[in-house]
């Protein structure tokens, strides 16, 4: 059931994300070593197959997300809450972002412009889901 007085683009957008979260979900469950491309490999085998353990926990939320995001997808009206905590969550997920591009330990590792895209990107989805969010009128 979907709801005709919903933002054809806020579905669109919420879809967008559900999908793009299930194929990274899916990808950490499958195959959790390309994580290792970007970040150096443990010295110690325990630590990386925890590591490894982590990130696939990590794909098992995405998806969990991803079927979230859809089911808002499919009706943004009854479900405005799961929009809204999508909006909390990337605006969080941006600061920290700014954060990492301003500290000194994490600068050395990485270049702090892939933090400031980051951050930017996720600021810049957490406005549009803010502007295209269903409005609810309160009594």
């Amino acid at each position: 059931m979907t709801n005709a007085n919903a933002s054809p683009a806020l579905r669109g957008v919420l879809l967008a994300l559900a999908v793009l979260t299930a194929l990274v979900g899916v990808l950490s469950l499958l195959s959790s070593g390309w994580i290792f491309v970007m970040w150096p490999a443990p010295a110690d085998p325990v630590v990386g197959l925890q590591f490894g353990i982590f990130i696939k926990a990590i794909g098992a939320l995405a998806i969990g997300m991803a079927w979230i995001v859809y089911a808002a997808s499919r009706d943004p009206i009854r479900y405005g809450a799961v929009t809204d905590a999508l909006i909390v969550m990337l605006a969080i997920l941006a600061a920290v972002d700014v954060y990492a591009a301003l500290e000194p330990r994490l600068v050395a590792l990485f270049p702090p412009g892939i933090f400031w895209l980051g951050a930017a990107v996720r600021a810049g989805i957490a406005v549009i889901l803010f502007l295209l969010r269903p409005k609810t009128q309160r009594p």
